[in-house]
């Protein structure tokens, strides 16, 4: 007997008459409390093995079901990056394609400017074939990049103005070209606008500006005002304009169009050489505020 609980008997019988002393009780007494321990021992080691069995049961079926679950997650990784890697290659491609579909266009206004005699019409040929490179040599970057959502933008600017000088046929050493390099990556819908920028603004000082003039220069910048602002630079020493009476063309109607489309504004000094400023935003400002 342990506490109130009953764990067995033990019988001890003899016929003899007052065969047992009050000692050999006690010892009965001992040797049955003892054993009454050890055997509750006996049953609570068994307990706890058969407890120890059910929860090892339950933590190596917990392990294979996790086990499970990681093959399964290692394989919806291993789909996910195959995915991404083939809307990479798909992106890329797409780049790749409107490049050449942009080029093939260029080329073609290039044949028909081949058969045209008037100097005024071959001109405006060239200046639309050198829009036309802005835009396709942004997809062109983007396509040799391991990075299709950005571009490097001191690369691109200063690429797209050999290409402007080669397609409006004038010699390189002609102009001294200086590009204050920024650092910066932007992508393709603040690239493109400031491409097509830099491209009237270099046009308008070899159509304008230089009138012949052998010490021609011309200087482009981007900085970084703020976190959300960058400003855009670009001078000539050119003959300059009269900003008041001026009246607007197309190309600075097309700057001015250019800028708001990138969330900016243009300034214009035009005393001495001209000197453009546009302040602009960055990608994810403009489309909060549209």
């Amino acid at each position: 007997m342990l506490g109130e609980k009953i764990l067995g008997v033990i019988t001890v019988q003899s016929f003899r008459k007052y065969a047992y002393k009050e000692y050999h009780i006690d010892m009965l007494r001992t040797l049955a409390t003892y054993t009454a321990i050890a055997l509750e021992n006996a049953y609570l080691y068994e307990n706890l093995e058969g407890t120890v069995l059910e929860r090892t049961k339950e933590v190596i079926k917990q392990k294979e079901e996790i086990n499970i679950k990681n093959i399964e997650l290692v394989a919806n990784s291993n789909q996910i990056k195959k995915s991404l890697k083939e809307k990479e290659v798909l992106l890329k491609e797409i780049h790749h394609r409107v490049k050449n579909n942009l080029q093939i266009i260029s080329s073609l206004l290039g044949l028909q400017s081949n058969k045209i005699k008037a100097n005024d019409l071959k001109l405006l040929f060239s200046e639309s074939r050198s829009k036309i490179s802005a835009i396709a040599q942004v997809h062109e970057k983007l396509y040799q990049s391991d990075n299709l959502s950005e571009v490097n933008i001191d690369d691109y600017l200063t690429s797209l103005y050999s290409s402007i000088i080669s397609i409006l046929e004038i010699k390189a050493n002609n102009i001294e070209f200086t590009y204050n390099k920024s650092g910066l990556y932007l992508d393709i819908d603040t690239s493109v606008p400031l491409g097509l920028i830099l491209n009237e603004l270099v046009t308008n000082s070899i159509k304008y500006a230089f009138n012949n003039n052998k010490n021609c220069n011309i200087t482009v910048g981007l900085n970084v005002r703020t976190d959300k602002m960058y400003e855009f630079s670009y001078s000539d020493n050119g003959s300059g304009f009269d900003t008041n009476t001026t009246i607007e063309g197309l190309g600075l109607n097309l700057i001015k169009l250019l800028a708001r489309q990138l969330g900016g504004i243009v300034e214009i000094d035009a005393i001495k050489g001209t000197k453009f400023k546009i302040i602009f935003m960055d990608t994810s400002t403009r489309k909060k505020i549209n």
